[in-house]
């Protein structure tokens, strides 16, 4: 074999490496973004169960509850299409399935609990926001109408102002509790606002009469303390200044020496 044949077959093996390295790398980078899909469709799924497993009873209306189980049925759909050979996602598809069958024969239910946790509130605005981009998917997909879409917006919209609602007045309770009558009244008008500006009056038309009564007493309450404090005040600024009268000059020159 001449010069030039080694020197053809010595490239033709580099270019057979570079091939090889190149498909190795190809395929780990397939597989890292499998992965990466993987996880991110398993936390997806894990926030949908979670609201349908441990939101509070009758939070959700059967309306979200249908539309939860029709996100999740797109999510394990998704992860099947990923992961082919997982038995797993399969079986989870059928149970999801049965849920939604048997959530969308239940009676509406609008039943609102207010929430009176801090951590579940961050928790429960957090996946509701989710939720939402659920919707888009879905209405891409052709799987809900446009109608369907806007009336599960427009509930997740109110159930999201619900949690706000409730927070404040938790946020307002704890500063009644901590004697910092000001905050309290500040997070009082806050809820209430926020009732006038969602349209939710006649959800909350039961306890808007209580919040304004509350209101009024704490603003009593924070003007007799401040007029007490006042009045201590003064009272310790006479009772001073009576002493420093009845020290005679020696009592005087202590004063201005200060």
């Amino acid at each position: 074999m001449g010069e030039q044949g080694i020197i053809a077959l010595v490239l033709l093996g580099l270019l057979s490496l570079v091939f090889v390295a190149f498909m190795v790398q190809t395929v780990e980078n397939n597989r890292q973004e499998r992965l990466r899909q993987e996880a991110i469709l398993r936390k997806r799924a894990n926030n949908l169960s979670y609201m349908l497993d441990y939101f509070p009873t009758d939070f959700l209306s059967t309306d979200l509850k249908v539309l939860v189980c029709r996100s999740l049925l797109n999510v394990y759909k998704r992860l099947t299409q990923l992961v082919s050979n997982s038995h797993e996602y399969r079986v989870n598809m059928v149970l999801i399935y049965e849920r939604l069958t048997k959530e969308a024969k239940r009676e509406q239910t609008a039943h609102y609990q207010p929430l009176e946790n801090p951590e579940q509130i961050k928790e429960i605005k957090s996946t509701l926001g989710m939720l939402s981009k659920s919707i888009d998917l879905l209405c891409q997909e052709q799987s809900i109408t446009r109608q369907q879409a806007q009336n599960y917006a427009d509930q997740i919209k109110a159930l999201i102002s619900r949690a706000t609602i409730d927070s404040y007045i938790l946020s307002a309770k704890q500063a009644e509790e901590e004697e910092s009558l000001p905050m309290a009244v500040h997070y009082y008008h806050s809820a209430l606002e926020q009732i006038e500006s969602q349209n939710l009056m006649g959800v909350y038309s039961n306890h808007i009469g209580s919040v304004e009564d509350k209101i009024s007493e704490l603003e009593a309450m924070s003007s007799s303390k401040s007029a007490a404090t006042n009045e201590e005040t003064d009272t310790s600024r006479n009772k001073e200044w009576n002493e420093y009268l009845n020290e005679g000059d020696l009592g005087k020159k202590k004063y201005y020496d200060l």
